[in-house]
């Protein structure tokens, strides 16, 4: 399994969960989205993430992938 995790500088959510993170047995990256690659990853997925009342995304957003999927 790995994970997908889009992140904001100065989040401090963001922090939290990467440091979690950093101590689970699991291959991922982080994605910030203040890079242009990352944004166009996260559209993979806009099907799936949550979103807040006004509907922005809520960050941070972890997207697990078993098999590629």
């Amino acid at each position: 399994m790995e994970y997908f995790l889009f992140t904001y500088p100065n989040c401090t959510k963001c922090e939290e969960i990467k440091n979690y993170l950093g101590g689970a047995d699991l291959e991922g990256q982080e994605c910030s989205l203040v890079l242009k690659e990352s944004k166009l990853k996260i559209r993979e997925f806009l099907g799936c993430l949550k979103r807040d009342d006004k509907g922005a995304i809520i960050i941070p957003t972890l997207v697990l992938q078993e098999n590629g999927e």
